[in-house]
Protein backbone atom coordinates (compact mmCIF):
# COMPACT_ATOMS: atom_id res chain seq x y z
CA UNK A 1 0.00 0.00 0.00
CA UNK A 2 0.93 3.66 0.06
CA UNK A 3 3.77 4.45 2.46
CA UNK A 4 4.95 7.90 3.46
CA UNK A 5 8.16 8.73 5.29
CA UNK A 6 9.69 11.86 6.74
CA UNK A 7 13.42 12.41 7.05
CA UNK A 8 13.01 14.84 9.97
CA UNK A 9 10.76 12.55 12.03
CA UNK A 10 13.01 9.47 11.65
CA UNK A 11 16.75 10.14 11.35
CA UNK A 12 17.41 6.38 10.99
CA UNK A 13 15.07 6.13 8.04
CA UNK A 14 15.44 3.08 5.85
CA UNK A 15 18.78 1.23 6.15
CA UNK A 16 20.73 4.04 7.81
CA UNK A 17 21.05 2.22 11.15
CA UNK A 18 22.09 -1.05 9.53
CA UNK A 19 24.51 0.81 7.30
CA UNK A 20 26.09 2.45 10.31
CA UNK A 21 26.39 -0.94 12.04
CA UNK A 22 27.96 -2.44 8.90
CA UNK A 23 30.52 0.39 8.84
CA UNK A 24 31.41 -0.25 12.48
CA UNK A 25 31.68 -3.94 11.72
CA UNK A 26 34.13 -3.33 8.87
CA UNK A 27 36.27 -1.04 11.02
CA UNK A 28 36.25 -3.60 13.81
CA UNK A 29 37.22 -6.33 11.38
CA UNK A 30 40.15 -4.22 10.15
CA UNK A 31 41.33 -3.65 13.71
CA UNK A 32 40.94 -7.33 14.53
CA UNK A 33 42.95 -8.58 11.57
CA UNK A 34 45.64 -5.94 12.13
CA UNK A 35 45.91 -6.88 15.77
CA UNK A 36 46.13 -10.59 14.96
CA UNK A 37 48.95 -9.92 12.50
CA UNK A 38 50.85 -7.80 14.99
CA UNK A 39 50.48 -10.42 17.71
CA UNK A 40 51.75 -13.19 15.43
CA UNK A 41 54.62 -11.47 13.70
CA UNK A 42 55.83 -8.85 16.21
CA UNK A 43 57.65 -9.33 19.52
CA UNK A 44 56.33 -6.43 21.52
CA UNK A 45 55.80 -5.81 25.26
CA UNK A 46 52.93 -3.37 25.59
CA UNK A 47 53.35 -3.23 29.41
CA UNK A 48 56.82 -1.74 29.15
CA UNK A 49 55.68 0.87 26.61
CA UNK A 50 52.67 1.84 28.73
CA UNK A 51 54.87 2.18 31.82
CA UNK A 52 57.19 4.47 29.89
CA UNK A 53 54.25 6.65 28.80
CA UNK A 54 53.17 7.05 32.42
CA UNK A 55 56.63 8.22 33.42
CA UNK A 56 56.65 10.89 30.70
CA UNK A 57 53.20 12.42 31.35
CA UNK A 58 51.12 12.82 34.51
CA UNK A 59 47.91 13.30 32.51
CA UNK A 60 48.11 9.72 31.25
CA UNK A 61 47.83 8.53 34.84
CA UNK A 62 44.08 9.35 34.61
CA UNK A 63 43.67 6.63 31.99
CA UNK A 64 43.44 3.01 33.16
CA UNK A 65 46.66 1.08 32.68
CA UNK A 66 45.05 -1.68 30.56
CA UNK A 67 43.66 0.92 28.17
CA UNK A 68 47.14 2.40 27.81
CA UNK A 69 48.48 -1.05 27.04
CA UNK A 70 45.81 -1.43 24.30
CA UNK A 71 46.72 1.94 22.76
CA UNK A 72 50.40 0.98 22.88
CA UNK A 73 49.62 -2.28 21.08
CA UNK A 74 47.56 -0.54 18.37
CA UNK A 75 50.22 2.11 17.85
CA UNK A 76 52.86 -0.56 17.40
CA UNK A 77 50.70 -2.61 14.91
CA UNK A 78 49.47 0.28 12.73
CA UNK A 79 51.28 -1.19 9.73
CA UNK A 80 49.13 -4.30 9.84
CA UNK A 81 45.94 -2.26 10.31
CA UNK A 82 46.87 -0.09 7.33
CA UNK A 83 47.53 -3.16 5.21
CA UNK A 84 44.12 -4.70 6.01
CA UNK A 85 42.42 -1.35 5.38
CA UNK A 86 44.11 -1.06 1.96
CA UNK A 87 42.95 -4.59 1.13
CA UNK A 88 39.41 -3.59 2.00
CA UNK A 89 39.72 -0.46 -0.20
CA UNK A 90 40.92 -2.67 -3.03
CA UNK A 91 37.87 -4.90 -2.67
CA UNK A 92 35.63 -1.83 -2.54
CA UNK A 93 37.28 -0.50 -5.72
CA UNK A 94 36.75 -3.80 -7.55
CA UNK A 95 33.09 -3.82 -6.53
CA UNK A 96 32.58 -0.23 -7.70
CA UNK A 97 34.27 -1.03 -11.01
CA UNK A 98 31.98 -4.04 -11.46
CA UNK A 99 28.90 -1.86 -10.91
CA UNK A 100 30.24 0.66 -13.40
CA UNK A 101 30.70 -2.03 -16.07
CA UNK A 102 27.34 -3.73 -15.46
CA UNK A 103 25.28 -0.52 -15.59
CA UNK A 104 27.51 1.25 -18.14
CA UNK A 105 28.19 4.23 -15.87
CA UNK A 106 30.23 7.15 -17.17
CA UNK A 107 32.46 7.55 -14.11
CA UNK A 108 33.84 5.26 -11.45
CA UNK A 109 32.79 7.61 -8.67
CA UNK A 110 29.13 6.86 -9.49
CA UNK A 111 29.78 3.19 -8.86
CA UNK A 112 31.59 4.01 -5.62
CA UNK A 113 28.76 6.27 -4.49
CA UNK A 114 26.14 3.59 -5.14
CA UNK A 115 28.21 0.93 -3.37
CA UNK A 116 28.75 3.27 -0.40
CA UNK A 117 25.01 3.95 -0.18
CA UNK A 118 24.23 0.24 -0.57
CA UNK A 119 26.65 -0.96 2.14
CA UNK A 120 27.03 1.92 4.59
CA UNK A 121 24.03 4.24 3.88
CA UNK A 122 26.38 7.07 2.87
CA UNK A 123 25.16 9.80 0.45
CA UNK A 124 21.88 8.29 -0.64
CA UNK A 125 20.95 9.33 -4.23
CA UNK A 126 17.83 11.48 -4.56
CA UNK A 127 15.38 12.27 -7.33
CA UNK A 128 12.42 14.65 -7.56
CA UNK A 129 9.14 13.69 -9.26
CA UNK A 130 6.92 16.57 -10.43
CA UNK A 131 3.94 16.65 -12.83
CA UNK A 132 4.37 12.95 -13.46
CA UNK A 133 7.93 13.41 -14.76
CA UNK A 134 11.38 12.60 -13.43
CA UNK A 135 13.26 15.85 -12.83
CA UNK A 136 16.64 14.88 -14.29
CA UNK A 137 18.87 17.50 -15.88
CA UNK A 138 20.24 16.84 -19.40
CA UNK A 139 23.43 14.84 -19.20
CA UNK A 140 22.85 13.90 -15.55
CA UNK A 141 23.05 10.27 -14.42
CA UNK A 142 20.68 9.54 -11.57
CA UNK A 143 21.43 6.29 -9.78
CA UNK A 144 17.83 5.87 -8.61
CA UNK A 145 16.60 6.01 -12.19
CA UNK A 146 19.34 3.81 -13.64
CA UNK A 147 19.92 1.20 -10.92
CA UNK A 148 17.29 1.67 -8.23
CA UNK A 149 17.40 1.82 -4.44
CA UNK A 150 18.55 2.66 -1.93
CA UNK A 151 17.73 6.34 -2.12
CA UNK A 152 15.03 8.96 -1.65
CA UNK A 153 12.17 10.01 -3.93
CA UNK A 154 10.86 13.55 -3.39
CA UNK A 155 7.37 13.35 -4.89
CA UNK A 156 5.41 16.56 -5.44
CA UNK A 157 1.57 16.65 -5.15
CA UNK A 158 -0.22 15.30 -8.21
CA UNK A 159 2.24 12.47 -8.89
CA UNK A 160 2.61 8.81 -7.99
CA UNK A 161 5.47 6.34 -8.33
CA UNK A 162 5.08 2.59 -8.57
CA UNK A 163 8.12 0.74 -7.22
CA UNK A 164 8.88 -2.92 -7.93
CA UNK A 165 11.23 -5.10 -5.91
CA UNK A 166 13.56 -7.83 -7.12
CA UNK A 167 11.02 -10.48 -6.05
CA UNK A 168 8.17 -8.81 -7.97
CA UNK A 169 6.49 -7.06 -5.02
CA UNK A 170 5.06 -3.62 -5.78
CA UNK A 171 4.67 -0.48 -3.70
CA UNK A 172 2.96 2.83 -4.47
CA UNK A 173 4.57 6.03 -3.18
CA UNK A 174 2.62 9.28 -2.92
CA UNK A 175 3.58 12.86 -2.24
CA UNK A 176 6.36 13.53 0.25
CA UNK A 177 9.79 12.06 0.89
CA UNK A 178 9.79 8.32 0.20
CA UNK A 179 12.60 5.90 0.91
CA UNK A 180 13.42 3.43 -1.85
CA UNK A 181 14.64 0.16 -0.40
CA UNK A 182 17.56 -1.79 -1.75
CA UNK A 183 16.91 -3.52 -5.08
CA UNK A 184 13.66 -1.59 -5.64
CA UNK A 185 13.33 0.07 -9.04
CA UNK A 186 11.00 2.73 -10.40
CA UNK A 187 8.51 0.84 -12.53
CA UNK A 188 6.21 3.69 -13.56
CA UNK A 189 5.62 7.39 -12.83
CA UNK A 190 1.98 8.53 -12.90
CA UNK A 191 0.44 11.97 -13.30
CA UNK A 192 -2.84 12.33 -11.37
CA UNK A 193 -4.09 15.38 -13.30
CA UNK A 194 -7.21 15.06 -15.46
CA UNK A 195 -6.35 14.20 -19.05
CA UNK A 196 -7.99 14.85 -22.40
CA UNK A 197 -8.27 12.27 -25.17
CA UNK A 198 -8.99 12.75 -28.85
CA UNK A 199 -10.22 10.36 -31.55
CA UNK A 200 -9.72 11.94 -34.94
CA UNK A 201 -11.78 9.42 -36.88
CA UNK A 202 -13.62 6.14 -36.39
CA UNK A 203 -15.73 4.14 -38.85
CA UNK A 204 -18.62 1.75 -38.38
CA UNK A 205 -21.49 0.25 -40.39
CA UNK A 206 -25.09 0.70 -39.30
CA UNK A 207 -27.62 -2.07 -38.91
CA UNK A 208 -28.95 -1.45 -42.43
CA UNK A 209 -25.48 -1.50 -44.02
CA UNK A 210 -24.57 2.20 -44.33
CA UNK A 211 -20.97 3.15 -43.48
CA UNK A 212 -20.67 6.14 -41.12
CA UNK A 213 -17.55 8.07 -40.12
CA UNK A 214 -17.39 9.87 -36.74
CA UNK A 215 -14.87 12.71 -36.56
CA UNK A 216 -13.28 14.82 -33.79
CA UNK A 217 -14.39 12.94 -30.67
CA UNK A 218 -13.04 14.64 -27.53
CA UNK A 219 -13.30 13.21 -24.03
CA UNK A 220 -11.82 13.68 -20.55
CA UNK A 221 -10.56 10.92 -18.26
CA UNK A 222 -8.29 10.30 -15.27
CA UNK A 223 -6.94 7.58 -13.04
CA UNK A 224 -9.84 5.91 -11.25
CA UNK A 225 -10.41 7.36 -7.79
CA UNK A 226 -12.02 4.26 -6.32
CA UNK A 227 -14.66 4.59 -3.61
CA UNK A 228 -14.93 8.39 -3.72
CA UNK A 229 -18.52 9.20 -4.63
CA UNK A 230 -19.15 12.74 -3.34
CA UNK A 231 -17.74 15.91 -4.82
CA UNK A 232 -16.82 17.11 -1.33
CA UNK A 233 -14.57 14.08 -0.89
CA UNK A 234 -12.96 14.77 -4.24
CA UNK A 235 -12.20 18.35 -3.17
CA UNK A 236 -10.70 17.44 0.20
CA UNK A 237 -7.66 19.74 0.72
CA UNK A 238 -5.91 17.02 2.72
CA UNK A 239 -6.19 14.61 -0.22
CA UNK A 240 -6.57 16.70 -3.38
CA UNK A 241 -5.61 13.79 -5.66
CA UNK A 242 -7.59 10.69 -4.64
CA UNK A 243 -6.69 7.46 -6.40
CA UNK A 244 -7.22 3.74 -6.19
CA UNK A 245 -4.31 1.41 -5.48
CA UNK A 246 -5.87 -1.25 -7.71
CA UNK A 247 -6.30 1.31 -10.47
CA UNK A 248 -2.55 2.01 -10.36
CA UNK A 249 -1.79 -1.70 -10.75
CA UNK A 250 -4.34 -2.03 -13.57
CA UNK A 251 -2.89 1.00 -15.33
CA UNK A 252 0.66 -0.39 -15.24
CA UNK A 253 0.16 -4.15 -15.50
CA UNK A 254 -3.14 -4.27 -17.40
CA UNK A 255 -1.67 -3.01 -20.66
CA UNK A 256 -1.20 -5.29 -23.63
CA UNK A 257 2.01 -5.88 -25.56
CA UNK A 258 1.97 -4.64 -29.15
CA UNK A 259 4.19 -5.43 -32.09
CA UNK A 260 6.98 -3.11 -30.98
CA UNK A 261 6.33 -2.11 -27.36
CA UNK A 262 3.79 -2.04 -24.53
CA UNK A 263 0.58 -0.28 -25.54
CA UNK A 264 0.37 3.21 -23.99
CA UNK A 265 -2.32 3.77 -21.39
CA UNK A 266 -4.15 6.49 -23.34
CA UNK A 267 -4.41 4.13 -26.32
CA UNK A 268 -6.30 1.61 -24.19
CA UNK A 269 -8.72 4.34 -23.05
CA UNK A 270 -9.15 5.34 -26.71
CA UNK A 271 -10.01 1.75 -27.60
CA UNK A 272 -12.66 1.55 -24.86
CA UNK A 273 -14.36 4.82 -25.92
CA UNK A 274 -14.13 3.92 -29.60
CA UNK A 275 -15.67 0.50 -28.98
CA UNK A 276 -18.70 2.03 -27.23
CA UNK A 277 -19.33 4.37 -30.19
CA UNK A 278 -18.94 1.58 -32.75
CA UNK A 279 -21.26 -0.75 -30.81
CA UNK A 280 -24.01 1.88 -30.80
CA UNK A 281 -23.71 2.56 -34.54
CA UNK A 282 -23.77 -1.16 -35.39
CA UNK A 283 -26.88 -1.74 -33.28
CA UNK A 284 -29.00 1.04 -34.91
CA UNK A 285 -30.25 2.01 -38.36
CA UNK A 286 -28.83 4.84 -40.42
CA UNK A 287 -31.79 7.17 -39.86
CA UNK A 288 -31.74 6.55 -36.09
CA UNK A 289 -28.07 7.54 -35.90
CA UNK A 290 -28.05 10.60 -38.14
CA UNK A 291 -31.62 11.94 -37.89
CA UNK A 292 -32.79 13.71 -34.70
CA UNK A 293 -35.91 12.10 -33.24
CA UNK A 294 -38.49 14.23 -31.50
CA UNK A 295 -39.99 11.24 -29.67
CA UNK A 296 -36.68 10.03 -28.19
CA UNK A 297 -33.04 10.83 -27.43
CA UNK A 298 -30.69 11.91 -30.18
CA UNK A 299 -27.68 9.77 -31.04
CA UNK A 300 -25.16 11.85 -29.08
CA UNK A 301 -27.19 11.60 -25.88
CA UNK A 302 -27.65 7.86 -26.35
CA UNK A 303 -23.92 7.34 -26.95
CA UNK A 304 -23.07 9.40 -23.86
CA UNK A 305 -25.45 7.20 -21.85
CA UNK A 306 -23.82 4.08 -23.28
CA UNK A 307 -20.36 5.40 -22.34
CA UNK A 308 -21.63 5.77 -18.77
CA UNK A 309 -23.09 2.27 -18.68
CA UNK A 310 -21.79 -0.58 -16.58
CA UNK A 311 -20.12 -2.37 -19.49
CA UNK A 312 -18.02 0.61 -20.52
CA UNK A 313 -17.15 1.47 -16.91
CA UNK A 314 -15.96 -2.09 -16.32
CA UNK A 315 -13.87 -1.95 -19.47
CA UNK A 316 -12.25 1.29 -18.32
CA UNK A 317 -11.84 -0.08 -14.81
CA UNK A 318 -9.81 -2.90 -16.31
CA UNK A 319 -7.17 -0.36 -17.38
CA UNK A 320 -7.52 1.80 -14.25
CA UNK A 321 -9.38 4.75 -15.81
CA UNK A 322 -12.69 6.54 -15.41
CA UNK A 323 -14.45 8.78 -17.95
CA UNK A 324 -15.33 12.37 -17.04
CA UNK A 325 -17.02 13.81 -20.14
CA UNK A 326 -17.32 13.25 -23.90
CA UNK A 327 -17.97 15.47 -26.94
CA UNK A 328 -19.08 13.43 -29.95
CA UNK A 329 -17.98 15.78 -32.74
CA UNK A 330 -19.97 15.17 -35.95
CA UNK A 331 -21.18 12.26 -38.09
CA UNK A 332 -20.39 11.86 -41.76
CA UNK A 333 -21.54 9.40 -44.45
CA UNK A 334 -18.67 7.61 -46.17
CA UNK A 335 -20.49 7.07 -49.51
CA UNK A 336 -21.44 10.50 -50.87
CA UNK A 337 -24.11 8.95 -53.15
CA UNK A 338 -26.15 8.01 -50.10
CA UNK A 339 -25.98 11.57 -48.85
CA UNK A 340 -27.07 12.92 -52.27
CA UNK A 341 -29.96 10.43 -52.43
CA UNK A 342 -31.01 11.44 -48.94
CA UNK A 343 -31.06 15.10 -49.98
CA UNK A 344 -33.19 14.24 -53.03
CA UNK A 345 -35.62 12.26 -50.91
CA UNK A 346 -35.86 15.10 -48.45
CA UNK A 347 -36.37 17.58 -51.32
CA UNK A 348 -39.10 15.46 -52.94
CA UNK A 349 -41.11 15.52 -49.75
CA UNK A 350 -40.98 19.28 -49.45
CA UNK A 351 -41.54 19.76 -53.19
CA UNK A 352 -44.76 17.74 -52.91
CA UNK A 353 -45.93 19.88 -50.01
CA UNK A 354 -45.10 23.00 -52.02
CA UNK A 355 -47.15 21.71 -55.00
CA UNK A 356 -50.13 21.06 -52.74
CA UNK A 357 -49.93 24.58 -51.35
CA UNK A 358 -49.53 26.04 -54.84
CA UNK A 359 -52.59 24.12 -56.16
CA UNK A 360 -54.62 25.32 -53.21
CA UNK A 361 -53.60 28.92 -54.00
CA UNK A 362 -54.52 28.55 -57.66
CA UNK A 363 -57.94 27.21 -56.74
CA UNK A 364 -58.54 30.11 -54.41
CA UNK A 365 -57.46 32.54 -57.10
CA UNK A 366 -59.89 31.04 -59.65
CA UNK A 367 -62.70 31.17 -57.15
CA UNK A 368 -62.00 34.82 -56.40
CA UNK A 369 -61.80 35.56 -60.16
CA UNK A 370 -65.21 34.02 -60.82
CA UNK A 371 -66.63 35.90 -57.88
CA UNK A 372 -65.23 39.15 -59.24
CA UNK A 373 -66.70 38.44 -62.68
CA UNK A 374 -70.17 37.82 -61.23
CA UNK A 375 -69.96 41.00 -59.21
CA UNK A 376 -68.94 42.92 -62.36
CA UNK A 377 -71.89 41.60 -64.30
CA UNK A 378 -74.23 42.53 -61.46
CA UNK A 379 -72.70 45.98 -61.34
CA UNK A 380 -73.23 46.38 -65.09
CA UNK A 381 -76.89 45.43 -64.83
CA UNK A 382 -77.44 47.75 -61.91
CA UNK A 383 -75.80 50.58 -63.80
CA UNK A 384 -78.06 50.01 -66.81
CA UNK A 385 -81.09 49.94 -64.58
CA UNK A 386 -80.05 53.17 -62.93
CA UNK A 387 -79.69 54.76 -66.35
CA UNK A 388 -83.13 53.60 -67.27
CA UNK A 389 -84.52 55.17 -64.12
CA UNK A 390 -82.94 58.49 -65.08
CA UNK A 391 -84.42 58.60 -68.57
CA UNK A 392 -88.12 58.12 -67.86
CA UNK A 393 -88.89 61.47 -69.40
CA UNK A 394 -87.11 60.42 -72.62
CA UNK A 395 -89.14 57.27 -73.16
CA UNK A 396 -90.89 58.81 -76.10
CA UNK A 397 -87.61 59.14 -78.01
CA UNK A 398 -86.40 55.57 -78.66
CA UNK A 399 -83.31 56.59 -80.59
CA UNK A 400 -82.06 58.75 -77.76
CA UNK A 401 -82.68 55.99 -75.20
CA UNK A 402 -80.83 53.44 -77.33
CA UNK A 403 -77.89 55.79 -77.77
CA UNK A 404 -77.63 56.45 -74.00
CA UNK A 405 -77.82 52.73 -73.12
CA UNK A 406 -75.19 51.78 -75.67
CA UNK A 407 -72.91 54.60 -74.50
CA UNK A 408 -73.25 53.59 -70.85
CA UNK A 409 -72.75 49.92 -71.65
CA UNK A 410 -69.60 50.66 -73.69
CA UNK A 411 -68.19 52.69 -70.76
CA UNK A 412 -68.82 49.79 -68.33
CA UNK A 413 -67.33 47.25 -70.68
CA UNK A 414 -64.27 49.43 -71.25
CA UNK A 415 -63.76 49.86 -67.49
CA UNK A 416 -64.22 46.14 -66.82
CA UNK A 417 -61.80 45.26 -69.61
CA UNK A 418 -59.18 47.62 -68.15
CA UNK A 419 -59.46 45.95 -64.75
CA UNK A 420 -59.35 42.45 -66.27
CA UNK A 421 -62.74 41.45 -64.87
CA UNK A 422 -64.37 40.82 -68.19
CA UNK A 423 -61.78 38.56 -69.82
CA UNK A 424 -60.22 37.11 -66.68
CA UNK A 425 -56.97 39.13 -67.16
CA UNK A 426 -53.89 38.28 -69.21
CA UNK A 427 -51.67 37.56 -66.18
CA UNK A 428 -51.65 34.47 -63.96
CA UNK A 429 -51.32 36.62 -60.89
CA UNK A 430 -54.02 38.52 -59.06
CA UNK A 431 -54.12 42.31 -59.51
CA UNK A 432 -52.35 44.28 -56.81
CA UNK A 433 -54.58 45.57 -54.01
CA UNK A 434 -55.88 49.08 -54.37
CA UNK A 435 -54.18 51.67 -52.23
Amino acid sequence: MLRRYSILSDPWLGDRLWGFLRLLGVLGFVLLLGSVGSALFEEFNSEVVATGWLGQSRILKLIPFNVLRLFAFLARSYRYHLFVFLVFLGVFYVGAHYIRVVYNLDMLRLGMRYLGALLFAIRYPRMTIQDGEKQISPGETNLLDLIGGPGYLIIQPGSLVLLEGANGTTRVCGEGSNYVYRFEKIRHVINLDDRQGFIEETKATTKDGVAIRVRNVNYGYRLRTGRVFSEAARQNPDAPYPFSYRAVLAMVFGRSVGAFDITPWHNLVNIAVDAAIIDYIRANRFDDVTTPRFDGDIARVEIARRLNSGGTRNRLRGVGAELLWVDMGHFEVVDKRIEAQRVETWGAKWAGLAEVNRAFGDAKRLSFRELGRAEAQAEMLLSILSVLDDIDDLASNEDTVRAIILSRTSQLLEGMSGRGLLTGGSSDELPPPSQ
